[in-house]
């Protein structure tokens, strides 16, 4: 069994390393997000139909089931869900606390995966094109990939610090 993820800092690096480990052989769809969320010891959350995630008892609040679209459908045919989205924390909305939070959660990923495969910043757009406000320290992001598991660190969708 899965050791639930609490709220301590340290439990970044313990979420990362379960949720690459955990969704080996997963697919995006509701059933196995539903096998994950309860692997990681959260509640489902969403109805048939609509928005679904999971209340994780983080700092940064419930994870979110982000579904494949019409612009995305082209390339993710199989798929139901694109991402599960987990806020790890809430810094304050300035510029400084945004990037320090940023690089004390990659810091904690880094420790348990190693170094990203991937590093860069969506620049004027969010993840898969999507416009978004951008915030003035930027829109970097990390990514660890293997085979077919991808972790993404970002920056929480909708702060403008």
């Amino acid at each position: 069994m899965t050791r639930a993820i609490g709220r301590a800092g340290d439990d970044i690096g313990v979420l990362a390393q379960q949720l690459t480990s955990r969704f080996v052989g997963l697919l995006r769809s509701e059933t196995d997000m539903r096998k994950l969320i309860g692997w990681l010891g959260w509640e489902w959350t969403g109805e048939p139909g609509g928005p679904a995630g999971a209340v994780t008892g983080l700092p940064g609040g419930d994870a979110v089931l982000v579904p494949v679209g019409a612009t995305e459908r082209e390339w993710a045919t199989l798929e139901e869900y694109l991402e599960l989205v987990v806020p790890l924390s809430r810094p304050a909305p300035e510029s400084r606390a945004q990037a320090q939070e940023f690089r004390r959660a990659a810091d904690a990923v880094r420790q348990v995966l190693g170094d990203a495969t991937y590093a860069g910043s969506h620049g004027s757009t969010g993840a898969y094109g999507r416009r978004e406000a951008r915030p003035l320290w930027g829109s970097p992001f990390l990514r660890w990939r293997e085979g077919r598991v991808t972790l993404d660190l970002g920056r929480l969708r909708g702060t403008r610090g």
